[in-house]
């Protein structure tokens, strides 16, 4: 939990898309929903509680705004196919909460990693 924190501090001073200098994972959602799923759901994470992308608040929670192009933008390791595949995954598996368009491509989505993977975060070691 420190480290979230260490690392939503950092972002707050990175500011926009393709600012995200340090890019990480936990362990224990990797175990879950494997390396690049743990990476993005870290990214979404990141981006949503520093106000990196756009957000609004749903339900009482904030929810970011994004499309495959624009997290590919942070994740240059992912391809636009790759991020949209990963997203369709994490959204069945219960991992990403959504809300918008089906076309994660152009379209923007407002998404939040759901309380399964902050659950997982806080899980004692």
């Amino acid at each position: 939990m420190q480290e979230r924190k260490k690392y939503i501090e950092l972002a707050k001073n990175l500011g926009g898309y393709g600012k995200i200098k340090k890019h990480t994972y936990d362990p224990k959602v990797a175990q879950k929903v494997g390396l690049e799923g743990a990476v993005l759901l870290f990214a979404l994470d990141i981006l949503i509680e520093s106000e990196q992308i756009p957000t609004t608040i749903l339900s009482g929670e904030y929810y970011g705004a994004i499309s495959a192009i624009t997290l590919q933008e942070d994740l240059p390791y992912f391809t636009v196919k790759n991020i949209q595949t990963l997203l369709n995954s994490l959204k069945n598996d219960g991992y990403l909460d959504y809300k918008g368009a089906v076309d994660y491509t152009i379209d923007f989505i407002w998404c939040k990693p759901s309380t399964k993977y902050f659950k997982i975060m806080n899980e004692e070691e």
